[in-house]
């Protein structure tokens, strides 16, 4: 039911809490998160109809609705305050999921964040930091040919937590891990912006990252 990654993603969430899964299409986390005893209950929200009739029926023939609420919602903005311990949101750019973090009204009480972007991690992991979150745990994987970043978050009163630009690009739990997956994108980044570089000498930007990179590798060495 639930793709690799999905799975990695729900399996991410600590056990025992109120979940709400943004953008829950098919509603397959929350399912998921329930049958494998991972959230005591969860609101299955997206902010158009279809899906979440479709995500309705799927609960209800599987025998969720006592523990699964669909809620039509444009991000967190249909839920109550104190509703929810933990906010998971995946597959979406990192610019949308900061802009739904950003606007939320519910975020004071939220004690855990699950997030997976399919683009610009590091404004999602520069988010984390600014509302007062920080970076637990981090999962990177290989799914049809693309690679995936997770990021577990807590919620921490600890002002100074910081992250510099080669973690907040690549992630500081999966470089301190010395992470496989991410080992090997970095390779393929130097390869192809090398690449570029020779064709574009002068290119700034590309200079920028083969730095962030190199700096990046050397966590492995």
């Amino acid at each position: 039911m639930l793709t690799k990654r999905l799975e990695a993603v729900a399996d991410m969430v600590t056990p025992g809490q109120n979940v709400a899964d943004i953008g829950t299409d098919h509603g397959y986390v929350p399912m998921y998160l329930i049958k494998e005893n991972r959230a005591k209950h969860v609101y299955a929200c997206d902010i158009a109809e279809g899906p979440l009739l479709t995500a309705y029926r799927n609960i209800r023939d599987g025998g969720f609705e006592d523990d699964i609420e669909t809620v039509l919602s444009n991000g967190t903005e249909s839920l109550e305050k104190g509703s929810v311990d933990c906010i998971v949101i995946a597959g979406i750019g990192g610019d949308l999921i900061v802009g739904i973090l950003n606007s939320s009204t519910i975020l004071d009480d939220v004690q855990e964040l699950v997030l997976s972007p399919h683009k610009r991690p590091d404004l999602v992991r520069k988010c984390i930091i600014d509302l007062g979150f920080y970076i637990e745990s981090e999962d990177m994987l290989e799914e049809a040919g693309k690679r995936y970043v997770i990021i577990k978050a807590k919620r921490t009163d600890d002002k100074d937590y910081s992250l510099n630009d080669v973690e907040l690009t690549y992630g500081p739990v999966l470089l301190e891990e010395k992470d496989e997956v991410l080992k090997g994108f970095l390779e393929n980044e130097k390869q192809k912006f090398e690449d570029i570089l020779k064709d574009a000498p002068d290119d700034e930007h590309v200079k920028e990252v083969l730095e962030l990179n190199e700096k990046a590798l050397a966590y492995f060495e």
